[in-house]
């Protein structure tokens, strides 16, 4: 992975100026190699993040970086003897100069491919009809097997997946791809015999001219990233601006479907420092029965790992420069045993809040700046807004909710899939707000009205329908469906029916093994499906019918888009019936009218 430009980079490109790129390349072209031109594109000094384990990268090393054209198999041996020389001329530059002799300047030689830009889309409805849509679950099997005896490949694949990529923007030139992910204590070296041996078996499949790729990459849940309170300005204005991460103004009493949602806490970091919780989103409200409510009751939906935060135990890991990820939680801490059990209904169960904490502090941040730095009516209507956010947030407004139920992290459906969700009891019925989808208005801030990407308009400004009976499995391969998440907004993907098997981190201590989950293909230029923030985005077709809940993503090396995964509604609402024991004896997507 490429960083920024280091203080390393700048010493070395400040004693040897450009030159060591250039004598690079004149040994190339003079080698024995004979990687001369156009073969060898690119000669540049860059700082390469590399990952170690699972620890978060904490600083960039100085690399060498050839981009090459790769021709065929011999490029392999021939690629190996050119790098080990450059690295030796490389090494021989630094020691004899004596203010670099204590870096470790890399070399590292890739294939023009894997710096070009990539496109993604689901394979044509005419290869699964040719036999695909039934040898892929026989192609998965297989694969898993093959790395499950090879023991450097055994336990580290993140995702087995079918789709079209490749580097043209017209899908139906980039090839049929079996995409195949590990995490990245799986060591490269030792993947030769296990791709050799994927390649074997694909090539039987002739119908299908299977391309393997094989990877690097991990599935991250589609919660913001934990945000320490207090960064620099510059830090700040670049997460605004990348995660949309300003509340909208005024804040609103009735929660609504889209909107962002988060445990009511702060986190303490490894470090001691105060970290604002995951932000996620509330999918939608659902109608429940039950005994205590058996004329019905309205509930938020959401994702449990949204919820995870608000329970003891939830442990955050900071790396030297501040950057958090999520580590296991403390052993037989409540929080293990919810991700091992959930939990149904309690009297103390914790708190939810919108807007949330970390959107709260990027608002009252932004209003201050503006107090500080802009005079006259700007400066006067910011402090009136400033007083007004926080003045809700000091009165307890912004808590709306209780966790009412939750999956945990060990549930699958009869066909393997995960389940990852929650439902939150509102505080009273003046927090409940509406399912409405978005309006014309609002997709088309976003996409042109030509485009053939929007929905019907029956569902423009209306309310979020009934599933059918068919859900997510009566969604055809390649159609369009649609969501609102806290983060991207409105977004439209396409739905890739062959089922990708998939491993996630982040529960591997209370559920190890690959699941199997529907997938979605975001469109065009558009950016991304969902992302980090949109984690428990309800999903819907072109009628506005939903059809299951987002959960979480990823984005293969070098792709123009992102995948996200999903799990189907109907699966969703009987799991939840399921897991009540009886306790919950409907459900349904609620009623337009806020309020229960």
């Amino acid at each position: 992975m490429r960083g920024e430009w280091d203080d390393q980079c700048a010493s070395i490109r400040q004693e040897l100026g450009a030159t060591l790129e250039h004598e690079v390349r004149i040994l190339l072209s003079d080698s024995d190699e004979n990687l001369k031109e156009p073969e060898v594109l690119e000669v540049e000094l860059v700082s390469r993040i590399p990952y170690i384990g699972t620890e978060l990268p904490t600083k960039g090393q100085p690399t060498i970086l050839i981009v090459a054209r790769w021709t065929d198999e011999s490029c392999s041996a021939i690629w190996e003897r050119a790098v080990s020389k450059i690295k030796k001329f490389v090494d021989s530059k630094r020691v004899t100069n004596g203010n670099l002799d204590h870096l470790d300047i890399a070399v590292e030689m890739i294939a023009e491919e894997h710096t070009q830009e990539k496109y993604i889309s689901p394979v044509s409805v005419e290869l699964l009809a040719r036999g695909m849509e039934t040898d892929w679950a026989r192609i998965k099997d297989r694969i898993a097997d093959i790395m499950a005896s090879y023991p450097h490949t055994a336990g580290h694949a993140t995702s087995i997946q079918l789709f079209r990529l490749g580097i043209s923007s017209d899908d139906e030139d980039n090839p049929n791809t079996v995409y195949v992910s590990v995490d990245y204590e799986c060591l490269e070296t030792k993947w030769p015999p296990v791709v050799g041996e994927i390649q074997q078996f694909l090539r039987q499949f002739t119908y299908a001219n299977l391309k393997l790729h094989f990877e690097h990459n991990i599935v991250e849940q589609c919660t913001f990233p934990l945000v320490r309170s207090r960064r620099s300005r510059a830090e700040i204005e670049a997460k605004q601006k990348a995660f949309r991460l300003l509340p909208d103004f005024p804040y609103q009493t009735r929660v609504n479907l889209g909107v962002d949602i988060s445990a009511s806490n702060y986190l303490k970091g490894s470090d001691g420092n105060d970290f604002s919780p995951l932000l996620g989103t509330l999918g939608c409200w659902l109608e429940i029965k039950t005994k205590k409510y058996p004329n019905g009751v309205k509930v938020a939906l959401t994702n449990y790992h949204v919820i995870r935060p608000a329970y003891d135990g939830f442990q955050l890991l900071v790396d030297s420069k501040g950057e958090s990820r999520i580590g296991e939680p403390k052993e037989d801490s409540q929080l293990w045993k919810l991700d091992e059990n959930g939990i149904f209904t309690e009297s103390t169960a914790p708190e939810i809040e919108h807007p949330t904490r970390l959107k709260h502090n990027f608002g009252v941040y932004e209003r201050e700046t503006i107090i500080e730095t802009i005079p006259g009516q700007p400066r006067e209507q910011a402090q009136k807004e400033l007083d007004d956010i926080v003045a809700f947030f000091d009165n307890g407004h912004h808590i709306f909710g209780r966790v009412f139920c939750a999956s945990g992290y060990t549930r699958r459906t009869d066909h393997h899939g995960r389940m990852d969700w929650a439902l939150v009891m509102p505080l009273d019925e003046a927090r409940i707000g509406d399912n409405r989808l978005p309006t014309f208005k609002t997709w088309t801030e976003k996409y042109f009205a030509s485009s053939g990407h929007l929905p019907e308009p029956v569902t423009f400004g209306s309310p979020l329908q009934q599933p059918t009976k068919a859900g997510l499995r009566g969604v055809c391969q390649k159609e369009l469906v649609y969501k609102v998440g806290a983060t991207t907004t409105t977004t439209v993907g396409k739905f890739n029916q062959m089922k990708a098997d998939v491993s996630i981190a982040e529960d591997r201590h209370v559920s190890p093994g690959l699941s199997e989950e529907f997938s979605y293909v975001s469109t065009g230029d558009t950016g991304a499906f969902g992302t980090k923030g949109d984690s428990g985005s309800v999903v819907w077709d072109r009628k506005g019918q939903a059809v299951g809940l987002l959960f979480t993503g990823q984005k293969p090396q070098g792709a123009k888009q992102t995948l996200t995964y999903v799990m189907a509604i109907e699966d969703l609402f009987m799991d939840i019936i399921k897991f009540s024991k009886g306790g919950i004896k409907e459900i349904r997507i609620a009623d337009p009218t806020p309020g229960n």
